[in-house]
């Protein structure tokens, strides 16, 4: 079996040029994501090896969309009625916001034109695919479906600030235990 990214470009290669990782800690990090699997971007961040901003702009580079950090998002959770939960975990999708008939879709895979067609089929919108970490993604889902179950009407980000809730008029909902299928 040969390299399975085809055009896309290798997210190693990518951390090299930006200067992110030496050789010798990016062959450290494939070692590590070998035996503990997982996606690159997700293990070094949640390493410590770079920045979740470092893994956000190498990814967007390595899959040619925008990133989107959803530590630092406000989402409406009634978006959250346009993609029931079984999708939104199979796809490791979640829509972030909708402007009009547009949808901005954090994705862990945003090359995945069959993702993006059972959506834009299924919500009737335009999707536009923006990468996010595929760990953070995971977690985002989790508490969203269940922050709307429990009847909030926001998902706010860990990064997003107090000053930054209240300029907006929105109150930080209570966390809630992350429920692993």
């Amino acid at each position: 079996m040969g390299d399975s990214s085809g055009s896309k470009k290798q997210l190693g290669k990518i951390m090299l040029q930006q200067k992110l990782v030496t050789a010798d800690e990016l062959t450290g990090m494939l070692e590590e994501q070998g035996r503990r699997g997982g996606k690159l971007a997700s293990t070094a961040a949640r390493d410590g090896k770079i920045t979740i901003t470092e893994a956000l702009r190498a990814l967007s580079e390595q899959h040619g969309v925008p990133a989107v950090d959803l530590r630092r998002q406000v989402i409406p959770l009634a978006n959250l009625q346009l993609i029931p939960i079984e999708i939104a975990r199979e796809h490791l999708v979640l829509p972030v916001k909708i402007h009009g008939d547009q949808l901005l879709l954090a994705m862990a895979s945003p090359q995945n034109e069959t993702s993006i067609e059972e959506i834009q089929f299924v919500t009737t919108k335009t999707v536009f695919p923006h990468v996010s970490l595929d760990e953070a993604l995971h977690e985002a889902i989790d508490e969203a479906y269940a922050l709307a179950e429990l009847g909030e009407t926001h998902y706010v980000g860990d990064a997003v600030s107090d000053e930054e809730l209240a300029a907006i008029g929105i109150q930080r909902p209570a966390r809630v235990k992350r429920v692993v299928p």
